[in-house]
C-alpha cells in the first residue's frame, strides 16, 4: 500500500506515473468509463488479471487479488483507498490528473449544457432588444420559448449551431431575432403590397453580406423557422423535409429534401413581407398556339405570377432534359401537330417556375383539367422527379415512355447502375409501372431519355391525342 508519509512536492507528476502503470492501465480504462456515466458509485469488473495486475491492485486496495481469476472493484472502496494513499485524492482529481482537464459526469454536461442553452437564448434575445413582458412581439418570444423546451421548428438547427460554436450561435440568433422584429413591425405600419423587401437587401442590410440569408447558410435555415413558427405556417420544416430542396439541375445533396421545397418557403418568405430570387428560376416552354409563332419561351418566376392569363392546353407534354427538348423543336414541331397542346422543359428536378407554370396552366376555370404527360430519364434521379410529380399532380399526370417495355426496347444502349443506384432502387415503388424496377436491377443499367427519342417524337406528332 502507498502511505502517506511516502507523499512528496511531486505528488502530482508521481500520481500520474504511478497510475500509468500497466498493472492500472485496465482499471482505469473501467473506472473513466464508469465514472463518466455514474460518477464515484457501482462496481468495475476485470476479467482474467494478469500477475502485473494482481500484485498492482492488491497493493493499491490492500486486498489480495488472485492472478487468473476475475476482480470486482466498488468505485466507492476505491476512492476510500485514494483518499487514504499518499496521493489523497478523489476518483475525479485522479481523472483530471491524468487527463489534464476537468472530469465531469455525463449528469453534470447535461445540466450545464442545459444552463448554456437558456443562456445562448436569452442572451440572444437582449442583444437584440427583446425585452420580457408586452404584447408588441409576443408571437416572437412564444417562437423562442418553443426552441428552449426544443419544440419549436429551429431548435435543432439552432443546437446544432451552438456544439458548432456557442459564441457564434448566439450572435446568429440575436440577428435573426432583429430581423424578425423588423419585419413584424414591417407589417404592422405598411401595406402588404409597399412593405415587402427582398431577401439579399435585407440579409445586407443586417450582416454586410447579402447572401447571409441564403437557404444553405444557417442564419438563412433558422430565419425561415423563425417566420414558420411566428406567422403560423407550421410544416416539417426543422427535419428537413417540408422547406428543403434543390431549386433545379442535380439533386439536392440532402436526400430528405423535395423539389417542391422552394415553393414552401417563398410562401413563408411572403407572409412576412420578403420577396425572394424570383429572377433566375425559370420555366422553359413551347406554345405555338398561344404564342403565335414556332419560337419557345423562357419565363422567370416574377413573370408567371404576375401574368394575367397563361395558356390552357388540352395537355402538357414535359421532358426532363433540354437537349431532347431542343430535338423535338429542331424536328419541327409547330402548330399544325402540337395542337393546342404545351410542351414543357423540367430540366432536371423542376425549379420553383416551372411548378408555378404547370400550377397555372392546369387550373382551368371551366372544369377543364388538362393532364401533364411526363417522360424522363430511366434512372434513379428521373424516377425521383416522376414520382414527385406524380405526387404533386395526382389523377391528372400520366408517365410518358417509362414503362417496363420502353426499357427494354432502349436497354441495349443502357449505361451501368452503380451500386448505390441499384440500393436506392431497391427501395423506390412506382404507382404507374410496377415491374420496371425489378426489369431495371435485373439489366443492371440506367437509360437516358435521348434514346427513346425517335418514340418520344412520334408521340407528339402522330399520337398526340391518346396515350399507349
Amino acid at each position: 500500500m502507498i502511505g502517506r508519509d511516502e507523499r512528496n512536492s511531486n505528488g502530482g507528476d508521481d500520481s500520474k506515473s504511478y497510475f500509468e502503470q500497466p498493472g492500472l492501465r485496465r482499471l482505469v480504462e473501467e473506472v473513466r468509463s464508469k465514472f463518466d456515466s455514474r460518477g464515484a458509485s457501482g462496481n468495475v469488473t476485470l476479467e482474467a488479471l494478469s500477475g502485473e495486475e494482481s500484485e498492482a491492485l492488491s497493493s493499491l486496495l490492500e486486498r489480495y487479488y488472485p492472478p487468473g481469476r476475475r476482480a470486482t472493484i466498488s468505485l466507492r472502496r476505491l476512492e476510500s483507498r485514494l483518499l487514504e494513499s499518499a496521493f489523497g485524492c478523489t476518483i475525479r482529481e485522479m481523472l483530471e490528473n491524468l487527463d489534464g482537464r476537468t472530469v465531469t459526469i455525463r449528469s453534470e454536461r447535461k445540466r450545464e449544457k442545459a444552463e448554456a442553452w437558456i443562456r445562448l437564448l436569452r442572451d440572444a434575445s437582449a442583444a437584440a432588444g427583446l425585452q420580457e413582458g408586452g404584447d408588441d412581439y409576443a408571437p416572437i418570444r412564444q417562437w423562442l420559448k418553443g426552441v428552449e423546451s426544443g419544440v419549436a421548428a429551429g431548435s435543432r438547427t439552432l443546437g446544432r449551431m451552438a456544439d458548432a460554436d456557442p459564441v457564434m450561435a448566439e450572435r446568429q440568433l440575436a440577428v435573426c431575432i432583429e430581423i424578425v422584429m423588423q419585419l413584424w413591425d414591417r407589417q404592422r405600419v405598411l401595406e402588404r403590397e409597399r412593405c415587402m423587401i427582398r431577401l439579399p437587401i435585407l440579409a445586407a442590410s443586417a450582416t454586410g453580406n447579402a447572401h447571409a440569408l441564403d437557404w444553405q447558410e444557417p442564419l438563412g435555415r433558422l430565419l425561415v423557422f423563425a417566420i414558420q413558427e411566428v406567422w403560423g405556417q407550421r410544416t416539417e420544416g426543422d427535419k428537413g423535409s417540408g422547406v428543403a430542396d434543390g431549386e433545379g439541375g442535380e439533386a439536392p445533396a440532402d436526400e430528405s429534401a423535395l423539389p417542391g421545397g422552394a415553393l414552401l418557403r417563398r410562401e413563408l418568405y411572403r407572409t412576412a413581407g420578403i420577396a425572394d430570387d424570383d429572377m433566375s428560376s425559370q420555366v422553359l416552354f413551347y406554345a405555338p398556339l398561344w404564342t403565335q409563332d414556332r419560337e419557345e419561351r423562357l419565363l422567370t418566376l416574377r413573370q408567371v405570377e404576375r401574368m394575367d392569363e397563361v395558356p390552357k392546353p388540352s395537355v402538357i407534354w414535359a421532358v426532363e432534359n433540354p437537349s431532347l427538348f431542343g430535338y423535338l423543336l429542331d424536328r419541327g414541331l409547330s402548330e399544325e401537330t402540337l395542337g393546342d397542346a404545351m410542351l414543357v422543359c423540367v430540366n432536371g428536378y423542376p425549379s420553383s417556375a416551372t411548378l408555378r407554370w404547370l400550377d397555372r396552366c392546369m387550373l382551368d376555370g371551366e372544369g377543364r383539367s388538362p393532364e401533364l404527360r411526363y417522360a424522363g430519364d430511366l434512372d434513379v434521379q428521373g424516377l425521383e422527379i416522376t414520382l414527385f410529380l406524380q405526387q404533386r399532380y395526382g389523377d391528372r399526370f400520366r408517365a410518358w415512355r417509362m414503362s417496363a417495355s420502353d426499357y427494354e426496347r432502349g436497354a441495349g444502349k443502357g449505361l451501368p447502375l452503380a451500386s448505390a443506384e441499384k440500393r436506392r432502387l431497391e427501395q423506390m415503388s412506382l404507382p404507374w409501372e410496377e415491374t420496371l424496377i425489378p426489369v431495371m436491377l435485373a439489366r443492371g443499367v440506367k437509360l437516358h431519355q435521348e434514346v427513346l427519342a425517335e418514340s418520344l417524337w412520334m408521340d407528339l406528332t402522330g399520337n398526340a391525342n391518346r396515350m399507349e
